[in-house]
């Protein structure tokens, strides 16, 4: 068998496609997600019509090739798109996609069996997420900037005893922590908090509003001096 790569690459959860060994074909950049407009028959001559806040998922898909293989036997390739949850493709560099869900046409042989083609349909989300994400130490009252173009829902680690009062740009999120505290992860995007150690989610624990970050500075600050540690996430996201 005889594995063949090209110049172009994508990434499932951040291993590359060079490693199951198959060629892919020139990918193209995923367009701008649609967004939703709502309609309104006003018996006029013609419809009052609204922009909505949301955005419809994408449809995107990508041609790859094997070469020269001896058999049919195309599990590791499918292994590969199992599970997908993040999609890399290699032009587009510094962005990723969520998975929604992955879908795989039946294989095609070209050029006397020799060559096999493959088409792999994703469903991603509506935006694209930047890769360049680590955790960032805060300390009360920092800025944080949100380079993206769309607002962020970020992911935060706090470690604190007692009630915490936290603001972000004035807008308050209260965490109950216990007075021999704890440390515990704040996920804007499901909208819960667990804790570390164990990842059990932890119920009644906020109140107020899970944070946003709109496009531009953030202060954050809160006023419990036994608040000894705070790691943010952005999660920022592009059109």
């Amino acid at each position: 068998m005889v594995n063949l790569t090209s110049r172009d690459f994508f990434k499932i959860n951040g291993v590359s496609s060079d490693t199951v060994g198959i060629f892919v074909d020139t990918p193209s950049v995923p367009p701008m997600a649609q967004q939703r407009r709502s309609t309104v028959s006003i018996g006029n001559d013609e419809d009052f019509v609204t922009s909505d806040d949301i955005y419809e998922n994408l449809k995107y898909s990508l041609t790859f090739y094997t070469f020269d293989r001896d058999n049919f036997d195309n599990s590791e390739i499918y292994a590969f798109l199992a599970d997908a949850q993040t999609l890399e493709i290699s032009r587009f560099p510094g962005f990723y996609f969520k998975v929604y869900q992955v879908s795989v046409s039946a294989p095609e042989r070209e050029y006397n069996g020799q060559k096999v083609k493959y088409t792999v349909n994703f469903t991603l989300a509506p935006f694209k997420y930047k890769t360049d994400n680590e955790w960032i130490t805060v300390s009360s009252g920092q800025i944080i900037k949100n380079t993206g173009t769309r607002y962020c829902k970020p992911t935060l680690e706090i470690a604190s005893a007692n009630d915490t009062d936290f603001f972000f740009n004035g807008v308050l999120l209260k965490l109950y922590f216990p007075a021999e505290g704890k440390t515990v992860i704040v996920d804007s995007e499901r909208k819960i908090v667990y804790d570390k150690n164990t990842n059990s989610l932890l119920w009644n624990f906020s109140s107020g509003k899970f944070p946003l970050l709109p496009v531009g500075d953030t202060q954050i600050t809160w006023g419990n001096p036994n608040v000894s540690d705070v790691k943010i996430r952005k999660n920022e996201r592009c059109y």
